[in-house]
């Protein structure tokens, strides 16, 4: 009899165990990919995953080496991802719940990830939240109505940019001192380009500014020094700070304006103090 009481205590404690198991693995879920298993930050000012970014308590953190797959197991759902993998340069991908609708602040800032596809379920994206990340190409989806400071600052292998949101405003230092970028596509409603925005992007060779832009703040386009071609679609020319707006530019840099607005442009000084007259050009029909 005391056997088999042993034999059920041992079969009680092994299920049990089990159950707890299953338990964690039925818990929500986060997965990356990476190179190798990410280092752990003890707190949110180190590089490495900051667990503590996520609002909730991970109670796994699991690697596996022939996928290149790690899996963070969490008590209950993730709601933020503050400096979650901020300078993880082995990072490759990360798969999201719904229940994080916010890229956060410094979330990949100078990590490795090269390439991300917002799921649909995120609204907004904060400050440093790609900074200096080896962020490659990026697609601004429709749901993102908000977005902060200095998103993609720093992204020197950052090479195209495609809105299709809505937001007021390109936000300060958006996209400063990405050096290879060399396609961007605004939000047609845009109405103000934040200064610094493209700061130091100098392989830029164009852009095409939308028809509701009513300012271009200062430093907009400084030290944009490939930039051979402004497209502005709006005949009103936009208000531009007159020594720091294109401050870099080719000299021979074309301005090509509506018909109807080459005047106003040719005869307001902060437009003509970086383009020539005679290289303000109506837009082709």
């Amino acid at each position: 009899m005391k056997k088999i009481a042993y034999f059920l205590l041992i079969a009680l404690s092994v299920s049990l165990v089990a159950c707890k198991k299953d338990d964690v693995a039925d818990g929500p879920k986060i997965t990356y990919k990476a190179t190798q298993k990410l280092p752990e930050a003890g707190n949110d000012k180190e590089d490495g995953l900051y667990l503590g970014g996520f609002g909730a308590k991970c109670t796994s953190h699991v690697y596996d080496e022939a996928t290149q797959t790690g899996t963070l197991i969490f008590a209950n759902n993730p709601i933020a991802m503050h400096n979650a993998f901020s300078g993880c340069k082995d990072l490759i991908s990360v798969d999201l719940p719904k229940t994080i609708t916010v890229i956060s602040s410094n979330a990949f800032k100078n990590s490795g990830i090269k390439n991300f596809t917002f799921p649909d379920w995120i609204t907004k994206i904060e400050v440093n939240a790609f900074a200096g990340s080896e962020i490659e190409s990026i697609i601004i989806p429709e749901t993102i109505t908000e977005m902060g400071s200095s998103v993609f600052e720093g992204c020197k292998k950052l090479t195209e940019v495609y809105f299709s949101n809505e937001i007021d405003m390109l936000p300060v230092n958006t996209f400063k001192n990405c050096k290879a970028l060399t396609t961007v596509v605004l939000p047609e409603n845009c109405d103000k380009i934040g200064s610094y925005a493209f700061f130091g992007c100098s392989a830029l060779p164009s852009i095409i500014i939308p028809f509701g832009i009513t300012a271009i703040e200062s430093f907009a386009f400084n030290g944009c020094s490939a930039l051979a071609t402004v497209t502005c679609k709006t005949p009103l020319p936009p208000t531009i700070d007159k020594m720091t707006c294109f401050a870099g530019i080719p000299a021979e840099a074309k301005l090509y304006v509506p018909s109807i607005g080459l005047n106003p442009y040719k005869l307001t000084g902060n437009w003509t103090y970086f383009f020539k007259a005679e290289n303000i050009l109506p837009i082709a029909d």
